[in-house]
């Protein structure tokens, strides 16, 4: 697993550096992640440090206490994430620096801002207990997103959110949505569950 997680930072780093053909040498994880640990995802900040979540209780030999770290450009490690999200499914970084996460929890839904993300933005509030799988940001600021549905005769429902977090009624549920994609022109291209 050790070789796989070098070789996806090796991946990401000829990518983030534009470097085909050669790897950069100047993005190294030293001993990385543990044997038995791995990512599932990976976000390039505004200020070009790498957001990496996963399940991981070290990284470079050293003890972490959360599953969301932020490495420098360089590899090394910068600082970790603490988040009361129990799961993370997606990572969106708004225009104004502004870090959103969603997955899993009392507010499935987290905003986070200051120079570590240390901070909940208390201005952006949706209060669900239903996960949320997937999310886009509009242009306008709203969110969409893809979540449990609370009926039980539908799966997953997309609905769109406003800059605060409440529902944005203008725009309809639509159910039984298995995934999506916001495209740039503004239209949402839906994979729907027959």
């Amino acid at each position: 697993m050790k070789h796989y997680l070098t070789l996806l930072f090796t991946l990401f780093s000829v990518y983030l550096y534009s470097q085909p053909n050669s790897i950069d040498n100047s993005f190294n994880i030293g001993n990385g992640f543990a044997t038995d640990n791995y990512v599932d995802k990976i976000l390039v900040l505004d200020n070009n440090k790498i957001l990496v979540k996963g399940n991981f209780t070290s990284f470079n030999s050293s003890t972490v206490s959360s599953n969301i770290l932020v490495l420098n450009p360089s590899g090394s490690l910068s600082y970790s994430i603490s988040s009361d999200l129990t799961s993370f499914n997606k990572f969106i970084q708004q225009p104004d620096g502004k870090l959103i996460i969603c997955g899993s929890g009392t507010n499935p839904v987290r905003r986070y801002q200051g120079s570590n993300f240390n901070t909940i933005d208390n201005t952006f509030n949706y209060s669900s207990n239903l996960p949320i799988f997937d999310s886009e940001l509009q242009t306008d600021g709203k969110l969409l997103i893809l979540q449990k549905s609370v009926s039980t005769s539908v799966t997953r429902s997309l609905r769109r959110l406003n800059s605060n977090g409440t529902i944005d009624t203008s725009f309809p549920l639509i159910n039984e949505i298995k995934g999506f994609r916001l495209l740039s022109d503004g239209k949402i291209l839906a994979i729907h569950q027959n």
